[in-house]
């Protein structure tokens, strides 16, 4: 004979099983998830029983009671079996927009950086250009040019005055 704890226990290893095989499915993001398929519990027929009568066959006697307990603890793990699938699917749901919004932020972010560093780059490539259009002389401001310009206007000026 099973006791109840046993098939309770039993009946735990089913939903387990159940909730098992939901979280398999669940590896595919893009198809839903079906709602949870409690099915219904089968506790077969009823034969009262008296004190000292012999079963008609190898069958679990239990209280009535103890049934209406087995009946009220199933359908309130059904309905908990239910919920939890709720949740689970919520969270998951809100997990996967907090994904997208951070993705989201940090391609903004990197975005916003390369501009940055783009824009940096010309103020410094100009810069550079400017720094080197100051550098160079032009031909005027050569000053061998002027030395030797400076030399001929002395030698100008000398032989001038000499004439003198």
């Amino acid at each position: 004979m099973i006791s109840w704890k046993e098939f309770l226990c039993g009946l735990v290893l089913v939903i387990a099983h159940l909730l098992i095989t939901a979280a398999v499915h669940a590896q595919d993001a893009t198809a839903p998830l079906p709602d949870p398929v409690v099915p219904p519990l089968h506790l077969g027929g009823f034969q009262p029983l008296h004190r000292g009568q012999a079963a008609p066959a190898d069958v679990l006697t239990v209280d009535p009671d103890t049934i209406i307990q087995i009946r009220l603890d199933y359908e309130a793990l059904a309905a908990r079996l239910v919920l939890d699938v709720q949740r689970e699917r919520d969270r998951c749901a809100l997990r996967l927009d907090m994904e997208q919004e951070r993705t989201r932020a940090a391609t903004e972010r990197v975005t916003l950086h390369d501009e940055l560093w783009t824009e940096r780059q010309r103020e410094l490539v100009a810069a550079v250009e400017q720094a080197r259009r100051q550098a160079e002389r032009q031909w005027w401001e050569n000053p061998a040019l002027w030395a030797a310009l400076g030399a001929v206007i002395a030698s100008a000026v000398a032989i001038l005055v000499s004439q003198l």
